[in-house]
């Protein structure tokens, strides 16, 4: 960050005193960026060389981490706290109290001096190049995590052979808090962990692993705002070496079983971890009461008792997910914490994604519900995710409403058991069985609308009679647009205009409708699919939020994607072994690039044979990974 705070700080001094602060603020640049320019911009007019000194200090040898040296040019010799305690960490920050110590490091209060903010400084003595290797994780890994209720970083650095990272400072008690007596009633403990875990689902959909959650790591304020803190052991799983070694790294009371298996991290793993909390929360136990780490491993399968038994209290369904979280086996416990905090919030498991209003053309879902209702068939063309399964399902429901009985099929692979939903069992058996075809005659004579999602799914033999029977009745099916009929409705990317109904006002005085709509028109081009995974990115990612089936999102959430300080990673939180190393390398390089590159000069820069590269991006684009342009360029989805 503050590389690109010292530039933009001096072109700030390139201009009349009077208009600095100005010129800053209309950059419209990351808010964190913005703010610590401009207090440097008003420290240089109280002292005149004090900004330009912080920041000569802060940038000397920005480059790898293990290439970094001090001010004197020499390199770290020895783990060591600073040289001089008393004299300002970096010629900044002026060290007090010790909050906290670790296995790697303590944080320590401290006051910065040129803003004069209380920050959290954490130390950490770099013994050899497996420690240099773990604070340049930790940074990474801070560097990426700027989301809502995680900790955030301020500045990085080594001095005298003792490396430090300069933080936000939280104030607050550990989870559940520091004013609370445990167990808590789940009416108080809900907005927490609800928070909580929507705190780590922004982090796991970033693909970052913290496997060392536990209270004392989870701050919780006076106000009930939650802060997940010490991401020193936390794990990018992204990128990830595939070929490492699996690590025992956390808190063995806090740890799931299958860590003390050797076996890796996963967000599962976290999750266990949240569930131990919880548990201790809400029955006010210890999760695990042994003594020593040895009774602990022992003891790792070990199923803990029900919440239900312990605090008959708490919501069966509160309780119900704890026993879940806990589950030794991870395929037992919930599916993701974006699942998890719907399950908290009493929603189940299906409730963490609201449908999206419907943004396309009206006339569109009219044109399908006028044929089907009358008794004619209708096809709506389009490519996969142009929105052609949303017109259908629109049109079922407004055929629903007006009293039709609409039957979709489903993907098959056996004779007919795509037509299982629509006649029922076929049970004469075999491909040329008149049963079929009668049953099917019989709904559409007596107008039962068919829906077809997608015929390449459907079994051969449903295919093949559906066609031949489609001129006898009310049918609708998805097709590509090759080939289609003439009177086929034709899926249409949608505009930007039709996009603004989905955001939140106020529109008239602050726009956050209209740019809302016009920051998601410029990333997804009105692709319906692309603008669905867009929108949840922005959710998971903590940009936006759900109300009342609306997209709610901020002026400096609006700001950020404007700059493109943001990007949606659709592949974020994919296991390294989903993708092979070519779409890694593919993939890496379409999202920093930020816009299309033709297959050619793809190869070149990801370093990959262009026969290999064609593979692994018409790979990216199958699973969404990543979009194809009109000219045959490739752009990140």
């Amino acid at each position: 960050m503050w590389i690109e705070v010292k530039r933009v700080f001096d072109a700030a001094l390139e201009r009349p005193a009077e208009a600095r602060e100005a010129f800053v603020r209309d950059l419209r640049l990351d808010r964190s960026v913005t703010d610590e320019a401009l207090r440097l911009v008003r420290c240089r007019g109280r002292a005149p060389d004090t900004g330009r000194r912080t920041l000569d200090r802060l940038t000397v040898a920005r480059g790898p981490l293990s290439q970094r040296t001090h001010r004197t040019g020499a390199a770290p010799e020895a783990p060591s706290a600073p040289a001089a305690p008393d004299a300002p960490l970096a010629g900044r920050y002026v060290l007090g109290a010790r909050l906290g110590a670790g296995a790697f490091g303590s944080v320590h209060r401290a006051t910065d001096q040129v803003t004069g903010d209380a920050v959290a400084v954490k130390l950490i003595a770099l013994p050899g190049e497996q420690a240099v290797e773990r604070f340049r994780e930790e940074v990474a890994v801070l560097r990426r995590a700027k989301l809502p209720g995680i900790v955030e970083l301020l500045d990085d650095g080594i001095e005298s052979g003792c490396a430090f990272v300069v933080m936000r400072l939280v104030q607050g008690g550990a989870f559940p808090g520091a004013s609370e007596y445990v167990p808590v009633p789940w009416e108080r403990l809900a907005p927490r962990a609800v928070a909580l875990v929507e705190a780590l689902a922004r982090l796991h959909w970033l693909g970052i692993l913290h496997r060392d959650l536990k209270p004392d790591n989870v701050l919780v304020a006076q106000d009930g705002a939650v802060t997940i803190v010490d991401l020193g052991v936390a794990h990018d799983r992204d990128f990830a070496r595939s070929d490492a070694e699996p690590q025992i790294v956390g808190t063995p009371t806090y740890m799931a079983p299958e860590i003390f298996e050797w076996k890796p991290a996963t967000a599962a793993t976290d999750l266990y971890a949240v569930g131990a909390m919880l548990f201790e929360a809400v029955t006010g136990r210890p999760f695990r009461p042994a003594a020593s780490i040895a009774e602990i491993v022992v003891a790792r399968n070990a199923v803990p008792p029900s919440v239900r038994d312990l605090a008959p209290a708490v919501p069966h369904f509160v309780a119900d997910t704890i026993d879940a979280l806990v589950d030794p086996d991870p395929a037992r416990r919930p599916a993701s914490a974006r699942v998890l905090a719907a399950m908290l919030r009493g929603e189940g498991p299906d409730g963490a994604r609201p449908r999206l209003p419907w943004a396309g053309p009206r006339d569109a879902v009219d044109r399908v519900v006028e044929a089907l209702a009358a008794g004619r068939p209708i096809d709506v063309a389009g490519g996969p995710g142009s929105g052609r399964t949303r017109i259908l399902e629109e049109a079922a429901d407004a055929l629903a409403a007006r009293g039709f009985a609409p039957a979709w099929t489903r993907p098959g692979r056996s004779p007919f058991e795509s037509l299982v939903p629509v006649v029922g069992e076929v049970r004469s058996g075999g491909p040329d069985s008149g049963a079929a075809r009668t049953l099917l005659e019989m709904r559409l004579a007596l107008c039962g609308p068919v829906l077809v999602d997608d015929e390449d799914q459907l079994d051969p033999e449903s295919r093949a009679l559906i066609a031949s029977l489609r001129d006898r009745g009310p049918v609708a099916r998805c097709v590509p647009l090759d080939g289609a009929a003439d009177d086929a409705v034709r899926v249409a990317p949608l505009d930007e205009p039709s996009l603004r109904p989905l955001f939140a006002g106020p529109d008239r005085l602050f726009h956050f409708q209209e740019d809302g709509a016009r920051e998601l028109w410029r990333r997804t081009l009105g692709r319906p699919s692309e603008i669905v995974r867009e929108i949840e990115a922005w959710i998971d990612g903590g940009i936006a939020r759900w109300e009342q089936r609306k997209i709610v999102i901020d002026r400096r959430g609006i700001e950020r994607l404007e700059a493109n300080l943001w990007s949606a990673l659709p592949w974020a939180g994919v296991s390294a072994s989903v993708l092979t190393r070519d779409e890694a390398e593919v993939a890496g390089v379409l999202e920093l690039a930020g816009c299309p590159l033709a297959p050619a000069e793809l190869a070149r820069v990801a370093g990959v044979a262009e026969p290999a590269a064609r593979l692994a991006a018409a790979s990216l684009v199958t699973r969404g990974f990543a979009r194809r342009e009109p000219d045959g360029a490739l752009k990140a989805v």
